[in-house]
């Protein structure tokens, strides 16, 4: 039993120089490394004695990993709209992600080369940076599978314009030509809209601050939460899908 209590004091150790000092807890455990191999003889108990110290060091920081990530998502919420925020307040944070910076532009190709049935994309600009030869073959491909292609975009300035660049002139002529193919398949809206979202298939919705079809390098930060919900993913399908059928341009 003096074993038992011996380990369970050194595991208190650890766990309370994670409580008051979490850059100590590394440093309490290379302690008592060097004390165990330094006074036991016994490997058998040399062996649990290090399992004790380090499996408690790892089940602290995975602990400690899964509530930097709770904190993060919860400070990405706060940072959505208060409509997207009351809807996405209500799921679980253990059907969620986070993306940050080029990672969404990776995870848009990924998903959008995955879907089977439907892409709906909200941005506020749209750029051939982004709409490039690449991604125009992965949306043609797409269509041709029978896959629903939905994009929206056009934020607009206290004057109620919106800033047509050459770029992104060039960028709508492409989706134009490709949407022509596809007539049944590929809808494009221009509206006044800041929102950055991204739905697959009615199965997964994607809020945040990145530009989906504007941003590629992302050289600001931006941060998203990827929800894996259907009946959210469905609803903000069926509501974008409304605006880009009444401000169609394609």
């Amino acid at each position: 039993m003096e074993v038992i209590y011996y380990q369970i004091f050194i595991a208190a150790t650890i766990v309370v120089a994670q409580l008051f000092k979490r850059e100590a807890i590394l440093y309490i455990c290379g302690f008592w490394t060097i004390f165990s191999l330094a006074n036991l003889y016994s490997p058998a108990l040399i062996f649990v004695q290090l399992a004790v110290i380090w499996g408690t060091y790892f089940l602290l920081k995975k602990n400690a990993s899964k509530n930097e990530k709770i904190d993060e998502l919860q400070k990405t919420i706060k940072a959505l709209p208060a409509e997207q925020r009351k809807r996405v307040d209500t799921i679980s944070s253990d059907f969620m992600q986070l993306l940050s910076g080029v990672e969404h532009y990776t995870f848009m190709l990924e998903n959008v080369h995955s879907a089977t049935k439907s892409v709906t994309i909200l941005s506020g600009w749209i750029s051939e940076r982004v709409i490039d030869k690449q991604f125009l073959s992965l949306l043609q491909a797409k269509a041709k599978d029978g896959v629903r292609l939905q994009i929206g975009y056009g934020w607009q300035n206290s004057q109620g314009n919106h800033n047509n660049s050459a770029d992104s002139r060039k960028a709508f002529q492409a989706l134009e030509r490709l949407a022509g193919k596809y007539p049944n398949k590929i809808q494009v809206a221009e509206f006044a809209t800041h929102e950055k979202t991204l739905v697959i298939d009615g199965r997964i919705v994607i809020f945040g601050s990145a530009n989906w079809l504007s941003n590629r390098k992302y050289k600001n930060s931006e941060r998203s939460i990827v929800v894996l919900d259907g009946a959210l993913a469905k609803s903000e399908d069926k509501r974008i899908g409304a605006l880009i059928g009444r401000y169609r341009v394609i």
